[in-house]
C-alpha cells in the first residue's frame, strides 16, 4: 500500500524520483523540510545561536532510482563477511591493511546504476570518487591527508534487483577517526540500514551513540545479530543419549526463541522497538550447518563429539535455522524493489528526517524552556507585580485625590452644556448670547451653585504625577530594572534591552493620558446632555406666546375691549382708535419688550438651573455606578458634592488608574516580551506539528 498522494513514475538510470506526499498535518514533505529549515534559521537569528545541524540525505536520496542499503556496526561485528554471505561473493577484504577492518564503501551495484550510485554517495564530504576504468574492481586509493576515501565498486548484472545496492562501510568505533567520519557522512544517504550487531556488542555505548544519529523510518532499518555462535559458547547440564525428531527441533526453535527474544529485550532498552520481521539471527562466517557444527565443537572443545553427542543434532537443528536467517535476510534486502515501493520508502525516510530534525531544533535552542519563561513574563499575575512594586495601591490613590480635584466644577461643565441647550430654543438663543454673563448669575443663584465651586489642585504639569518624591519616569524605571534583574538571562539571550521603550516617553504619554482621565467623564457627560435635551412643544409655544403677547396682543386687546364699552359718539370711537395706534407706538412696544426680555431672561435662568442639576445627578450616578442608559434622577447639590468625595469615586478612579498603568506602563514595556513569547510559541506548536 502506498500514500494515495504520492505520484509515482518508472524510473530509469540517472532519474530523478520526484515525491509530493503530504504529511498527516496536510503539507507536502518537501515544503515541511524547507519550513523547517526556515524556522532553523529564525530560531538561529531569535536565539542568537548557531543554526542547528539538520540531517539532509532523505531530501538527496530523492534524486534517484536507486535503494541503498548500508551495513553499519562496529569493529569485529562480521560486517564483511555479512556482505560476502548476502552478494554471494567475496567483495570485501582488505588484505594490505592488516588490523584496519573496512577503509573504504565497498558497493554492491548493478553495472548499469554506477553512476547514479556514485553521484549520491560520492557528492558528500569526506568521501572523493575516483572512476575506475571497468566500473570498480580496481584497487582505491585513500588520501591520508585530506582524510577523505574513495568508493570502491562492485559491479552484478542481476536484472532483477538493478535498483538495489548494497554498501558496506568502515566501523564507526575503530581506531582509525576517518573510518567514523565516512561512516557518518555516508549514513545520512542510505534509504535502508542494516544495523549489524553480536551478542558481546549488542548494548555497547558506541554503537547505541552513533545508531541515534542515524535517521531512518523504523520500517526500513534492520537489525542483524551475527556471530550468534557466540550464543552457545556456555553448554550447561549433562549430556543425554539421544533426542527424538520432534526434541531436536523443540529445543533447536525455544533456543531461538529464547535468544530472539533476549536480543529485542536488550534493543529496546537501547530505544528500538523492533519488530520480530527486521531481526535477524545469523551466523555469517559459518553459513553451513556443518560449519556451524564444527565451529561449536570448537567452542565446547569436544571436536569429535564424544561428550556431547546426543547435542549435535540440536545444534545442527539450530545452524540450520541460523542458514534459513541469513537466507531470509537476502531475500528482504536483496529483493527486487518496483518503483512505487522505492519511493514509499524514500517518503517514509524524509518524514523520520523531518521529525527528528524538528526535535533536534527544540532540542539545540531550548526552545521550551525559553518559551516558558517568555510566557512567565507576560502572564497577567506578573504584570499586576510589576505595577504594584512600582507604584501600588496608595500611589494609584493619591493620584485618584490630585486628578478628583483637578478637575472641572459643576458649574463649568453647566455653562457647555447650557451653551448647547440655548441654541436648540426659538428666540432664546438671541437673548442668551445677549445677556450670558447675568444669566449664569442668576442661575447659579437659582441652583444653589457658587461660582467659585471650582476646586483646583495647586500642582500643575509633572508636579500632579510626582508622589514621594518619584515621578513617572522614575517609577517606569523601577519597572524596567526589576524586569531585567529578575529576567535577565531572558533579555540578553533574546536581546530584548534594545527593543525595550525609553522610560522618559512611557512617562509622558502616561502622563498625558491621566490627565484626560477625569475629563474623559466630563466630555462624555456634556455630550450627552446635549444630545439628549429637546426643548418641549409647550416650551416653544409659551416662547412665542411671551413674545406676540406682551408687546402686540395684550395692548391691542385691551384697547379694543374698552372701544367696545364706549358709547357710539364718534369722538369716542376716534379716541379709542387713537389710543388703539399709540399701543402699538415706540413706547409701548419698548415696555412690552422689556418685560418680555425679563421673562425670558427668568425662562434662561431656570434651564442653566436645570444644567446645573443634571451635571451634579450625572455625576453622582457615575459615582453609584448607574448605567449611561438610565435616565438621570435630580438631586440635591449637597447631595452631588458629598459624592464628588465619596470612598465609592476615588475607588473608581483608582482602578481606572490602576488599569491605565497596566495598559500604559507594563504593556509597552512588556510588548517586545509579548511578540517574542508569541513567536516563539508559534514555532513550537509548528515543530511539535512536524515531529508529531
Amino acid at each position: 500500500m502506498t500514500d494515495p498522494d504520492l505520484p509515482l513514475t518508472q524510473t530509469g538510470p540517472g532519474e530523478t524520483v520526484t515525491l509530493t506526499a503530504s504529511p498527516r498535518g496536510g503539507v507536502p514533505v518537501e515544503s515541511a523540510s524547507a519550513e523547517l529549515n526556515r524556522l532553523n534559521q529564525e530560531l538561529a537569528g531569535l536565539l542568537d545561536r548557531a543554526p542547528a545541524v539538520l540531517a539532509d540525505g532523505a531530501d538527496n536520496a530523492r534524486r534517484d532510482p536507486l535503494v541503498i542499503c548500508g551495513l553499519l556496526g562496529g569493529k569485529d561485528v562480521g560486517k564483511s563477511t555479512l556482505i560476502n554471505a548476502l552478494a554471494g561473493q567475496e567483495i570485501s577484504v582488505d588484505r594490505e591493511e592488516v588490523g584496519a577492518g573496512t577503509s573504504r564503501p565497498l558497493v554492491y551495484v548493478h553495472r548499469d546504476m554506477i553512476a547514479p550510485a556514485r553521484d549520491r554517495l560520492g557528492a558528500f564530504s569526506p568521501l572523493a570518487v575516483s572512476p575506475t576504468p571497468n566500473g570498480g574492481s580496481a584497487r582505491p586509493r585513500a588520501d591520508k591527508a585530506t582524510g577523505s576515501a574513495e568508493l570502491r565498486f562492485f559491479p552484478h548484472q542481476a536484472d532483477s534487483i538493478r535498483n538495489v545496492v548494497l554498501v558496506d562501510l568502515p566501523d564507526f568505533d575503530s581506531d582509525f577517526r576517518q573510518h567514523e567520519a565516512i561512516a557518518r557522512a555516508v549514513a545520512p544517504f542510505l534509504d535502508r540500514v542494516i544495523w549489524v550487531v553480536t551478542p558481546r556488542k549488542i548494548a555497547d555505548r558506541a554503537w547505541v551513540s552513533f545508531a541515534r544519529d542515524v535517521v531512518k523510518a523504523s520500517t526500513n532499518i534492520y537489525f542483524v545479530l551475527n556471530k550468534s555462535d557466540e550464543l552457545l559458547s556456555d553448554e550447561d547440564g549433562e549430556a543425554v543419549e539421544a533426542y527424538s525428531p520432534e526434541q531436536i527441533d523443540g529445543r533447536a526453535g525455544e533456543f531461538l526463541r529464547q535468544q530472539r527474544s533476549w536480543a529485542a529485550q536488550v534493543l529496546r532498552q537501547t530505544g528500538y522497538e523492533v519488530e520480530e520481521d527486521r531481526l535477524f539471527l545469523v551466523a555469517a562466517q559459518y553459513p553451513q550447518a556443518a560449519a556451524f557444527v564444527q565451529r561449536v565443537a570448537t567452542i565446547w572443545d569436544d571436536p569429535h563429539w564424544k561428550r556431547y553427542g546426543s547435542d549435535r543434532d540440536v545444534v545442527s537443528a539450530i545452524g540450520q535455522r541460523l542458514a534459513r536467517e541469513l537466507h531470509r535476510l537476502r531475500d528482504t534486502v536483496l529483493a527486487p524493489v518496483d518503483p512505487e515501493t522505492a519511493a514509499r520508502i524514500k517518503e517514509e525516510n524524509l518524514r523520520a528526517q523531518v521529525r527528528q530534525n524538528a526535535i533536534r531544533v527544540c532540542e539545540h535552542y531550548e526552545l521550551d524552556y525559553w518559551v516558558r519563561q517568555a510566557e512567565r513574563v507576560i502572564e497577567p499575575e506578573y504584570r499586576q507585580v510589576l505595577v504594584n512594586s512600582a507604584f501600588g495601591a496608595d500611589v494609584c490613590r493619591t493620584l485618584a485625590l490630585r486628578l478628583l480635584r483637578s478637575r472641572r466644577s459643576d458649574v463649568e461643565l453647566a455653562d457647555e452644556v447650557m451653551d448647547a441647550r440655548a441654541n436648540r430654543w426659538p428666540v432664546l438663543r438671541g437673548v442668551y448670547w445677549l445677556s450670558r454673563w447675568a444669566i449664569r448669575r442668576l442661575g447659579r443663584a437659582v441652583s444653589g451653585a457658587g461660582a467659585g465651586e471650582a476646586r483646583p489642585t495647586d500642582l500643575t504639569g509633572g508636579g500632579l504625577f510626582r508622589v514621594r518624591a518619584r515621578s513617572m519616569a522614575d517609577r517606569t524605571c523601577l519597572v524596567v530594572d526589576r524586569l531585567q534583574a529578575e529576567h535577565g538571562p531572558l533579555v540578553r539571550q533574546l536581546r530584548l534591552a534594545e527593543r525595550l521603550p525609553e522610560a522618559q516617553d512611557v512617562a509622558a504619554q502616561l502622563e498625558s493620558d491621566l490627565a484626560e482621565l477625569p475629563q474623559r467623564g466630563d466630555r462624555e457627560t456634556v455630550e450627552r446632555l446635549s444630545h439628549e435635551y429637546r426643548p418641549s412643544a409647550v416650551g416653544r409655544l409659551l416662547v412665542w406666546a411671551v413674545l406676540l403677547w406682551f408687546p402686540f396682543v395684550q395692548p391691542i386687546t385691551a384697547e379694543l375691549l374698552g372701544m367696545s364699552t364706549a358709547g357710539m359718539d364718534l369722538t369716542d370711537w376716534l379716541n379709542r382708535l387713537y389710543r388703539v395706534v399709540l399701543a402699538l407706538g415706540a413706547t409701548q412696544l419698548l415696555h412690552g419688550f422689556v418685560v418680555v426680555g425679563i421673562i425670558y431672561v427668568a425662562m434662561l435662568a431656570a434651564i442653566y438651573a436645570r444644567c446645573v442639576r443634571d451635571i451634579q445627578t450625572a455625576r453622582g450616578q457615575a459615582v453609584q455606578g448607574q448605567t449611561a442608559g438610565e435616565k438621570p434622577r435630580r438631586g440635591r447639590r449637597s447631595v452631588a458634592r458629598a459624592a464628588l468625595d465619596s470612598h465609592e469615586e476615588i475607588d473608581r478612579l483608582t482602578q481606572e488608574i490602576d488599569a491605565m498603568l497596566l495598559e500604559g506602563v507594563i504593556g509597552p514595556i512588556l510588548r517586545p516580551f509579548e511578540v517574542v513569547a508569541g513567536r516563539l510559541s508559534d514555532i513550537r506548536r509548528q515543530l511539535l506539528e512536524l515531529a508529531a
